[in-house]
């Protein structure tokens, strides 16, 4: 039964198409390169960059004097792996020349390197509160005043008639206190109460006091004088291109401003006063 079920099997084919007494066919393409060998790395080709904390540490140790080494045995031992001494180098070159012109190329690279601080710029994405503080401080010279008080009026400067109690608010919110600062306003000429005119019948106008203040007149034209000098240095954008060179306008003004506080410090000009006009 087991000789009747098996199949009968089919004569093995020749699978090459090559008999004997035929000329082989040429292959078609590009023939076989052989594998390339390749010699043992150089110096530089052997430098990793970025080492790891590990790798670090071992180098440490490696370059450390190990008990009873003599100096000729370290230098010895670490000649693959340290910066050469002059006298080392004078005497590689005359041995091999190659290698002494890859180890100064590495020597200047890292010399290059260490040449400049590597800075990661930010971008910000407002710059006009920039020259705030020069200006803010050269006003409070020129016109003998506290940058408090112009951050003060800064704040009071659409001039609209407010109450003394909102002004110690503000003043504590600005200054942390609101001793006797409505009376020093009142006296350096910063500040003037509402005078309101009644009309009278029989007899001439009379002037009554609305406990209400503004600024006044002079003051708030120095403030617009300030926004003004802002405004010509700070040009209010979003994104502003890193490392912005200043314009010949803004060196100016700062240049001008310098001079006038050392004239105002030295003595040779009087400082003004709020109600001058210049």
């Amino acid at each position: 039964m087991e000789e009747e079920n098996k199949k009968p099997q089919k004569p093995k084919k020749n699978k090459s198409r090559h008999y004997p007494g035929m000329k082989k066919q040429p292959k078609i393409g590009k023939p076989k390169q052989p594998k390339k060998k390749y010699g043992p790395f150089s110096q530089l080709g052997k430098i990793k960059r970025g080492l790891t904390d590990y790798q670090k540490r071992t180098m440490a140790e490696f370059m450390k004097v190990r008990e009873g080494e003599t100096l000729e045995q370290w230098r010895k031992r670490t000649a693959r792996r340290r910066v050469k001494e002059i006298d080392e180098i004078k005497e590689l070159s005359l041995m091999n020349p190659l290698r002494v012109m890859q180890r100064n190329r590495e020597r200047n690279a890292i010399a290059l390197k260490n040449k400049y601080l590597i800075v990661q710029p930010v971008e910000r994405e407002f710059d006009f509160m920039r020259y705030y503080g020069i200006v803010g401080n050269y006003f409070a010279i020129k016109y003998g005043l506290r940058k408090e008080d112009i951050e003060v009026g800064f704040y009071f400067y659409t001039n609209l008639p407010f109450t003394r109690d909102r002004f110690e608010n503000v003043m504590m919110l600005v200054t942390g206190s609101k001793t006797k600062k409505l009376a020093r306003w009142m006296n350096e000429g910063l500040l003037e109460e509402l005078i309101k005119v009644e009309k009278q019948y029989n007899g001439p106008d009379k002037q009554v006091k609305t406990h209400l203040y503004r600024l006044t007149r002079s003051f708030v034209d120095k403030l617009t004088y300030l926004y003004r000098t802002l405004g010509k240095m700070n040009k209010i954008s979003v994104h502003n291109p890193l490392y912005a060179m200043l314009s010949k306008e803004e060196k100016q003004i700062i240049k001008d401003m310098n001079d006038h506080i050392e004239d105002i410090q030295t003595g040779r000009v009087p400082q003004s006063s709020i109600n001058s006009k210049d």
